[in-house]
């Protein structure tokens, strides 16, 4: 018996010129279409949901540009698979295209070892992630690569690819006597949310399961037998990445409907570590100080989400969603990290004063080093341990960075960084 190739497998395009979507990197003068014409490849990383050609593109871009081509799956692929190919390409007259699926799954000493070989031109790396690459790479990785988005499918360009299938006869489901819709074609590109492997796969089972003497007229209703348990059901163009960023911004404004039905679309998808990590996010960016013990809670909540796997993860989830969105909101502290790193990207780096270096070592005392006033010596009233003494860097005095809110348990904060403001202020000495 032969291999049973899928649909998608064998409708696969051999050349760019037959890959259907990804306008903005393969239509003419783009990125990815200029490297091949100019047969100039460098490495790349593409990211994007699932079914839309990140495979394809890889191999399609080896065939035009007719250069040795190897494919590995971080999935199931070990260092010494990884190793095997760099002998190769190290010992070898030519560059290797080696395409890497699931490159995010690689560990960090694993994917660092393809940094020589690509150092030297041995290696050209195209990896492909459903992940955001900048949270699952290493900086040496991305360094040394192009990054590039792959964009969803839209619903007509899954229905060419649809059509493509039906009417070939070597590879697709032309050698039947099919009849459909348009309405059809578009109802099972709906179904699938821009996923071509899905939809066409879906499209074969569909056609072999009701086949009668090699005909068949193609109805709704067949498709819908196939498509029950749907898909994370993106609307137009959307992808994980606009939920997350609209579950975020739905906590934020409080909205607790709004953050569930986020959450619940996410869920569906599967991906509990996206949605784990933005949860972690949001503790600290969005409420912060403003509930001190939420941080522990969404950890907490993610342990057991971890734990317990879906279906039962959507439980602590969800608690914990309407806590983040029903406690109070504050960014004071990160805004104010990030306006103290901004004023050291300026050149405004100083040296700290004498008495807060280091002195646990010989000669300390001749370099000036001492003076420091041990604040566990010193108490100020309601404020505790305290002394007055300079912190900042001379050229510094006086800057503020912090800007607390009065929202939740930050006004207790607020209100002591006031009364510390006003002791520094004070012409009493300590």
């Amino acid at each position: 018996m032969t291999k049973i190739r899928p649909l998608a497998y064998r409708m696969r395009p051999s050349k760019i010129d037959d890959v259907i979507g990804q306008a903005h990197l393969l239509g003419p003068n783009k990125p990815i279409r200029k490297m091949v014409e100019n047969k100039q490849l460098t490495s790349l990383l593409l990211f994007g949901p699932p079914g839309i050609g990140k495979t394809t593109i890889a191999q399609s871009i080896a065939r035009d540009i007719d250069i040795p081509f190897r494919s590995l799956n971080a999935v199931t692929a070990t260092k010494k698979d990884l190793d095997a190919i760099i002998k190769e390409a190290v010992s070898s007259d030519s560059s290797i295209l080696l395409f890497i699926d699931e490159i995010h799954r690689f560990t960090k000493s694993t994917l660092e070892a393809l940094l020589p070989a690509m150092e030297a031109g041995d290696i050209v790396i195209i990896g492909s992630t459903t992940n955001s690459v900048f949270h699952s790479l290493p900086s040496a990785i991305l360094s040394r690569c192009f990054v590039f988005e792959l964009k969803p499918l839209s619903n007509s360009e899954v229905v060419i690819g649809l059509k493509r299938a039906l009417a070939d006869k070597t590879n697709g489901l032309g050698i039947y006597d099919l009849e459909y819709s348009e309405d059809v074609l578009m109802f099972l590109a709906e179904t699938t949310t821009g996923d071509m492997r899905s939809a066409l796969n879906t499209l074969e089972a569909v056609v072999i399961s009701n086949l009668n003497d090699d005909r068949l007229i193609l109805t709704t209703e067949m498709v819908e037998r196939f498509t029950e348990k749907k898909h994370l059901s993106y609307n137009g163009e959307s992808t994980k990445y606009n939920l997350l960023s609209s579950l975020q911004k739905s906590v934020r404004g409080s909205d607790v409907d709004a953050s569930l039905y986020y959450l619940a679309l996410l869920l569906e998808s599967g991906d509990l570590p996206s949605i784990h990590r933005r949860l972690l996010v949001i503790a600290d960016e969005d409420i912060s100080l403003g509930n001190v013990n939420v941080s522990t809670h969404v950890l907490t909540a993610v342990q057991i989400s971890e734990r317990v796997g879906l279906p039962e993860a959507r439980i602590p989830l969800a608690k914990v969603v309407i806590e983040l969105c029903l406690s109070p909101k504050t960014n004071a502290s990160y805004k104010a990290l990030d306006a103290a790193i901004a004023l050291i990207k300026e050149g405004h780096s100083y040296e700290p004063p004498n008495h807060l270096k280091d002195n646990h070592y010989a000669g300390a005392s001749r370099l000036n080093v001492k003076g420091y006033k041990y604040a566990h010596d010193y108490q100020a009233s309601r404020i505790g341990a305290w002394v007055k003494q300079q912190y900042l860097p001379n050229e510094l005095i006086g800057t503020q960075f912090y800007f607390p809110k009065e929202a939740g348990h930050e006004k207790t904060f607020a209100d002591m960084y006031k009364m510390i403001s006003h002791a520094k202020k004070s012409k009493k000495r300590s």
